[in-house]
């Protein structure tokens, strides 16, 4: 392949060469002058110059194109297949449109084929650049007919999204549907993947295409002869009803779609009705449902459809969200439709903002959930005591679980086990929560606390580790640890931990005492030092003292204060005593006042900016990108996509 190039551009070259010799000796006969006794007159017609001119245009641009393809280091030598991955890898960044978790594709990447004719020709017959559709900002008729076309017969992407943060006007409302039933009607067949963005007015245009139809019905009887009159002209005669964008979106979600893998729905209307059809999707992969609006003003639906459906894909899906969809139970005590359906392919479920804790553990009960499956769980309920219903039907095996985190990040409750992480998150007490651990899970051997709105209790502190008896590590980040520490050293326990890793993010200085929270720090640095201090010398001495209960002496605690240098440096003195004391009784004792000296320094200074930037940015990592969800960022942070 790169010798045939080579041999092309060779080629290209002989021919622009042997156009400049002809060219040349054009201008050697065209410039030819007659000697006279007053005068030099040129033989060249002004017809002859203009020519001469823009010929000499056309070597001059293949001169350059040729200089430019042969230039050492340029981009043009790459092969074809790495260049196009570079497109693709530009197709997949976000457009930067105030969504920091979520942000839209882009269509900037298009820009590509200007860029230069070797780009262009290799861009446009490439159909897989072409197969991800995006419906929203500017993509009217024009553009959506080329990705039709360059996309050839590949399965199509199609993503319907609003551009802008602000409401759609009734132009643009005419636009999206105008371009969303030039879709439907001529790729329906191809599509398998079909995303409605929050956001994207997906009921306003279905009232827009009604209300259209209606109009034109009534046109259509009230004034005949402007009617008969168009129909015998050039214009297109007006629509008929039965073509409207509704049937056509019915038609796309209720009839059978051997392509459809992926439905992301988040409106409201339309995700009722794909749901109460008992849509026939034999082959989904991700199922991703969303109801927009308050839950009250929707219709409740029967819950015999939605298990028609997961019924339907129950050997393929692997990714089910279901958020803010009411279901009646209306399946019979004596039905088939009883039996649980075994998801064996299913690796994440995600359930929220449910009407009652009732409707979502009847809903569970349906369901058979592998072990491995990540499950998140979320809404206003699980703060009420009838959560703990639902929690033996969400919990998995015992020995899944590895770690727990506790926290109070925006997003509100929240119950995920991910991959043997348990994360409790929100304003559930302690009495809810606690029922998760129906037996002391001992393959627990991390705890992670975070800023709680409902700070545990000594004693329930001292509760908590009798049902995680197999802790090893504890870490703090950005919390009050006063009385968790308290509840160590008042009563022996934890006969596995090891190390206590707190840290504390960089903070402006107003804000140096306070979690992300707002709620101060009730242990000043010198008394957080004395609490470890004392806890580390009380577990030296149980290790050496209690044969009959072996308890192992700590061998690492680490502080990073940060933002709280301030209170560090009046103490500092007393705070290098202490810890130089605890190395007594502890492998390996130490406090950083800031993250300088750390390895990685770039890194560490990143991360500074990016606590400073963001108050929960600490306790967000905790999380692993787990939260908050697509459908949680979108229903309970910002609905236009700005985060608070």
């Amino acid at each position: 392949m790169e010798d045939q190039g080579r041999s092309d551009r060779c080629l290209q070259i002989e021919q622009a060469l042997g156009l400049a010799d002809s060219l040349l000796g054009s201008l050697e006969r065209l410039t030819m002058v007659e000697e006279t006794d007053y005068n030099r007159i040129a033989s060249i017609p002004g017809a002859d110059v203009a020519q001469l001119q823009a010929t000499l245009a056309i070597i001059d641009k293949k001169l350059k194109y040729l200089a430019n393809a042969s230039r050492s280091g340029s981009i043009n030598r790459l092969p074809n297949r790495v260049l196009i991955r570079i497109f693709h890898i530009l197709i997949d960044l976000p457009t930067d449109s105030g969504r920091g978790l979520f942000p839209l594709p882009s269509l900037k990447w298009v820009s590509v084929t200007h860029v230069c004719t070797h780009w262009r020709e290799l861009a446009l017959p490439t159909a897989s650049l072409w197969n991800h559709l995006l419906l929203y900002a500017n993509a009217g008729g024009p553009l959506i007919d080329a990705f039709l076309s360059r996309s050839g017969d590949l399965p199509l992407t199609v993503t319907l999204g609003q551009g802008a943060k602000t409401k759609p006007s009734i132009p643009r409302i005419q636009v999206y549907r105008r371009g969303l039933r030039r879709v439907i009607d001529e790729a329906s067949h191809r599509i398998a993947k079909l995303i409605v963005e929050p956001g994207f007015p997906i009921d306003d245009i279905l009232r827009a295409d009604r209300l259209g139809q209606k109009l034109t019905a009534e046109l259509s009887q009230a004034l005949p002869a402007i009617i008969r009159t168009t129909s015998q002209s050039t214009t297109p005669k007006f629509s008929p009803a039965s073509t409207s964008i509704h049937d056509s979106l019915s038609m796309l979600l209720h009839s059978p779609s051997p392509r459809l893998r992926h439905l992301e729905l988040s409106g409201g209307p339309v995700v009722a009705h794909t749901l109460s059809s008992g849509a026939p999707f034999e082959h989904l992969e991700v199922l991703h449902l969303v109801q927009r609006g308050p839950v009250v003003h929707a219709e409740c639906l029967g819950l015999s459809k939605a298990l028609a459906v997961l019924s339907a894909s129950k050997g393929t899906l692997r990714k089910l969200t279901l958020v803010g969809i009411p279901f009646s139970d209306d399946v019979n005590e004596d039905s088939p439709a009883r039996a649980p359906i075994a998801l064996d392919t299913l690796e994440y479920l995600e359930v929220g903002d449910w009407p009652s804790n009732e409707s979502v553990g009847t809903f569970l009960s349906h369901l058979l959930i592998p072990r491995t499956a990540l499950k998140c769980i979320w809404g206003d309920e699980l703060e009420e005591s009838s959560s703990c219903k639902i929690y033996p039907r969400f919990h998995s095996h015992p020995e899944d679980t590895r770690s727990v985190v506790l926290a109070s990040a925006p997003g509100g409750d929240m119950i995920a086990l991910h991959h043997g992480d348990l994360f409790i998150n929100g304003a559930i007490p302690f009495p809810t929560y606690s029922s998760l651990f129906v037996v002391p899970l001992a393959s627990v051997d991390k705890l992670v606390l975070t800023p709680l709105i409902n700070p545990l209790t000594i004693e329930e502190w001292s509760h908590l580790f009798s049902l995680l008896p197999s802790i090893r590590v504890i870490e703090v980040r950005d919390a009050e640890p006063g009385r968790l520490l308290r509840a160590l050293r008042r009563r022996p326990g934890l006969p596995h931990l090891t190390e206590l890793d707190m840290q504390y993010s960089d903070r402006p200085w107003s804000l140096e005492e306070f979690d992300p929270l707002g709620i101060e720090y009730t242990t000043e640095p010198p008394g957080l030092a004395a609490l470890l201090y004392s806890v580390a010398s009380q577990r030296h001495s149980q290790s050496l003292n209690n044969a009959d209960r072996p308890v192992r002496r700590l061998e690492r605690v680490f502080v990073r204060f940060d933002a709280r240098v301030k209170a560090v440096e009046e103490w500092e003195a007393e705070l290098d005593a202490v810890f130089e004391r605890m190395r007594e009784y502890v492998g390996r004792a130490l406090y950083f006042k800031r993250k300088w000296g750390l390895p990685d320094a770039a890194e560490e200074e990143s991360e500074r900016r990016m606590e400073q930037e963001n108050k929960w940015y600490l306790v967000m990592k905790t999380f692993q990108g787990l939260w908050p969800t697509k459908a949680a960022y979108f229903k309970r942070l910002d609905a236009i996509g700005k985060d608070e």
